[in-house]
């Protein structure tokens, strides 16, 4: 029988043969269409329910300065953080921007992507700073082709992207050439403990200058100033001291690969939606197929369902179940041929060499895979039982061991799994909240879909949620309530 995580599991060293908690958390004051867009994104992939913060808080709803309400945003996360008992310092957690982000990939996919990242950063930490640093990568961010604000201090201070110099052009790291290496603050993921403690900097920074403060301008300066810290670390003659740990140390990396999350920002004409059976439709006898990279072709497939029959459920006759990763568009960066597990749709202000950022980011959500069929996948999400949110590999999850990862093989045309032990020993991740028609807020209330989302589902201009003609979301009549 599957058991969800116990309270007497160690945080800080965790029995990964023993559940987790998968938390995500999005701060959002009000209700938007875009908002909605995420939370169905998010519900479709079957994401832990979701907890709120900042929600309708009476600060948030006056004429305030930007930069008080952003300050009020990270102090809405860093209390709720902060209100989760320390033994489950070890839970995963992801912090989204609630009106710019789509998720397109399952849960397992992101998790097994940054496990994959740190195993990438630690090897480079250890090869600069050697092991007596002590220092790892815990905490990892989007990434984005510009910096912001420009002509920070904090600019030059970011660690070499591991993109090619050349994958835009050849004029490496010059202007739309540039390779994403300066953190975007619209995503971050990693342990409970560590984000709470870079939560702690970041509000005591914007407090200091609470008008000028961004949550943009706080988290660059942050990473900023730890980069600085392991630079002059780098080249110190101490690093076999243990004082020689710098206090601007918070675990953080960058996702310069974008296979996390795809920002749009400074990268208009970067990616674009991409089915691969199409594609391989297209290409001459004898060419070679292309593949789903294995993090995506061996997750859950799309539109599968637990238990549903068309019998019983109204849903599961409109949902193509069989239909595989291959066959839906996913949104693909044309010059790395990544497939981001999200999106995120924040622009810049419409310019001269861009200026359709706004209407093309509006456009996308109807370009998902997810959006014919939104409502038969809230349905899903709302009847289907709890489960794992995900299970991975121990030998994956845990840094200090050697992993296996599936391998392709061309003549089967199908992925062989690694040794048995990484794929018999799993962890598993849970979500928090077992309801599944709604969201959760950090003050403890619960939110059904439709109470979040009443207006915003339909909005008959074409930019709602599912533009269907079937009225707002109502979850179907046999669930109850636990």
């Amino acid at each position: 029988m599957q058991q969800k995580p116990s309270q007497l599991n160690p945080p800080h060293h965790p029995d990964l043969e023993q559940p987790t908690y998968f938390r995500l958390i999005i701060p959002a004051p009000r209700p938007t269409i875009n908002l909605c867009k995420t939370l169905v994104s998010a519900a479709a992939l079957d994401y832990p329910t979701p907890v709120l913060t900042s929600w309708y808080r009476s600060e948030l709803t006056n004429d305030v300065q930007a930069g008080i309400l952003r300050f009020t945003e990270i102090n809405g996360i860093l209390n709720y953080l902060n209100s989760i008992p320390p033994r489950n310092d070890a839970d995963i957690v992801v912090i989204i921007d609630g009106y710019n982000t789509l998720f397109q990939l399952r849960p397992s996919v992101l998790l097994q992507r940054y496990y994959q990242l740190n195993r990438l950063a630690n090897a480079r930490i250890l090869a600069q700073l050697g092991p007596a640093a002590g220092i790892t990568q815990r905490v990892i961010f989007a990434a984005q082709r510009k910096c912001q604000p420009p002509d920070a201090p904090t600019c030059a201070a970011v660690p070499e992207p591991l993109l090619p110099p050349d994958i835009f052009g050849p004029e490496a790291d010059d202007g739309s050439n540039a390779r994403p290496r300066w953190l975007a603050s619209g995503f971050a993921i990693g342990p409970l403990a560590d984000l709470r403690a870079l939560y702690t900097r970041a509000a005591a920074k914007a407090l200091a200058d609470p008008a000028a403060a961004t949550d943009q301008s706080v988290f660059s300066a942050i990473f900023g100033e730890q980069e600085a810290a392991r630079t002059r670390l780098a080249s110190s003659t101490s690093t076999n001291s243990s004082s020689s740990f710098p206090s601007e140390e918070l675990a953080m990396g960058i996702d310069t690969l974008s296979t996390l999350i795809h920002g749009t920002a400074h990268a208009p004409r970067d990616a674009t939606f991409m089915s691969l059976a199409l594609q391989n439709a297209a290409l001459p006898a004898s060419a070679p197929r292309m593949h789903l990279p294995a993090d995506i072709a061996l997750s859950t497939p799309p539109y599968w369902s637990y238990t549903a029959s068309a019998a019983t459920h109204a849903y599961a006759a409109a949902l193509p179940a069989n239909t595989s990763w291959a066959q839906v568009p996913l949104l693909t960066n044309v010059f790395t041929r990544a497939v981001p597990v999200a999106i995120n749709l924040k622009r810049d202000v419409a310019s001269a060499s861009d200026p359709d950022a706004a209407a093309v980011a509006k456009a996308w959500w109807t370009q998902t895979w997810m959006f014919p069929f939104g409502r038969a996948l809230l349905e899903r999400r709302v009847v289907e039982p709890v489960r794992p949110v995900a299970r991975l590999p121990v030998a994956l999850v845990s840094l200090d061991a050697a992993y296996t990862p599936p391998a392709y093989d061309a003549r089967a045309a199908q992925y062989v799994l690694g040794d048995t032990q990484a794929r018999t020993r799993m962890h598993e991740w849970w979500s928090e909240k077992d309801r599944r028609d709604g969201v959760a807020l950090d003050l403890g209330a619960f939110l059904t879909y439709a109470q979040v989302c009443a207006g915003e589902m339909v909005d008959g201009r074409g930019e709602g949620v599912f533009e269907d003609g079937k009225g707002v979301f109502r979850a179907p009549e046999m669930w109850v309530a636990q």
